[in-house]
């Protein structure tokens, strides 16, 4: 199994825990495709490479075949 990692927190107020009234609003949907730096992972073993992909506004990721080859992987041809 090959699986790409990522973490995103949010950012919240320091004193966010003690006024229930400020919930921050959820971002605007996504319009544009964006960068994104993730490390791989494959078995669940990091690789400790870092693999830049493409993220397009429905939530699929690409990467270019050489962007695969350098951080482990075997692109299909």
């Amino acid at each position: 199994a090959i699986v790409v990692a990522g973490t995103f927190f949010p950012l919240l107020p320091a004193n966010a825990q003690d006024s229930q009234s400020q919930i921050a609003e959820p971002p605007p949907a996504q319009t544009e495709r964006r960068d994104l730096y993730l490390e791989v992972f494959i078995n669940d073993v990091s690789t400790e490479l870092i693999g830049t992909f493409t993220q397009f506004p429905d939530g699929g990721l690409a990467a270019t075949p050489d962007e695969l080859k350098q951080v482990g992987l075997k692109p299909l041809d």
